[in-house]
Formats: C-alpha cells, sequence, structure tokens
C-alpha cells in the first residue's frame, strides 16, 4: 500500500510541475528614421530706426519638431548684399551677451516624444549704434531674409 501511495504522490507532483500555459503576444512599432525639424515664426518687423539707435528686443522661440537635438545658426540669405541686417544680435537669455548673426549659435534638445515639440527662447535686436555708413534716404520696408540653419548634433 505505501508502494502505491508514493507512485500516487509521484505521478500527482509530475502533473502540478509539468502543467503550464503559453500565452502569445504580438509587439510592434513604428520606428521612424531619424527627422530634423525646426520652425520658427515666418516674419519679425522691428519699428523705425536710426543709426545709433538699438531697435527694441523682439522676443520669438525656436521650436524643434524633429526626433535628435539640435544645433542651430542664423545667417542671413545668401542674396543679401546691404550692409544694415549684418548688424542684427540674438541672445538666449534676457541677461546674456549679444551676439552678431552668423557669429550665433545655440541647441534645442529633441522633444520628450515623437510628435512633440521642444521650444528655446530667443531675443533679437538690430544694433546700430556703431553703424557707421552714411543712410541718404529713408529704408522703408526694408528687409532680409534670416535662414535658420539646424545640424543634428
Amino acid at each position: 500500500m505505501l508502494g502505491v501511495l508514493t507512485i500516487g504522490m509521484f505521478l500527482l507532483s509530475f502533473a502540478v510541475v509539468s502543467a503550464q500555459d503559453n500565452q502569445d503576444m504580438v509587439v510592434s512599432v513604428n520606428v521612424l528614421k531619424t527627422k530634423v525639424g525646426i520652425s520658427v515664426p515666418n516674419e519679425i518687423i522691428f519699428k523705425d530706426i536710426a543709426a545709433g539707435y538699438q531697435s527694441e528686443r523682439k522676443d520669438f522661440e525656436v521650436k524643434n519638431t524633429g526626433t535628435t537635438d539640435v544645433s542651430i545658426t542664423p545667417n542671413l540669405g545668401e542674396d543679401y548684399v546691404d550692409g544694415i541686417f549684418n548688424f542684427l544680435t540674438f541672445k538666449t537669455t534676457v541677461s546674456g551677451d549679444d551676439v552678431k548673426i552668423g557669429y550665433f549659435e545655440f541647441d534645442i534638445e529633441k522633444p520628450d516624444m515623437v510628435g512633440d515639440i521642444e521650444k528655446q527662447s530667443v531675443y533679437m535686436h538690430l544694433d546700430l549704434t556703431d553703424f557707421d555708413e552714411e543712410i541718404t534716404d529713408n529704408m522703408l520696408n526694408h528687409n532680409a531674409t534670416v535662414v535658420f540653419t539646424a545640424m543634428p548634433i
């Protein structure tokens, strides 16, 4: 009787140990290639200014809409030949030093999630305090294109 009981216990423990249940789950995702993307305002308008003066400060945001950290540099468009907008200055903190266009660079981290945006405030002046050329005619609606180039970092 002891032998039958031992064999029964062995078979019962084997049944408990060998019992299993499997469930399958499919995991899928859309993996996107790295994208560099930024957004800037379409236009910024300064009030009237003359040689020897600095404009009011213009505040705007540059947005990282891509999927990677970027380094951004604003430059004048290739077709710009006049000297006025060579005196544009930028900074990313109100108390920071003004840096002339062509020498200014800043970074924006990638957004926390794909499809979100990360922002960086930028402050701009047109600083003609050291502009030494004579302005002989009013330059009404004088404008230039500023190209913001973003490079992945």
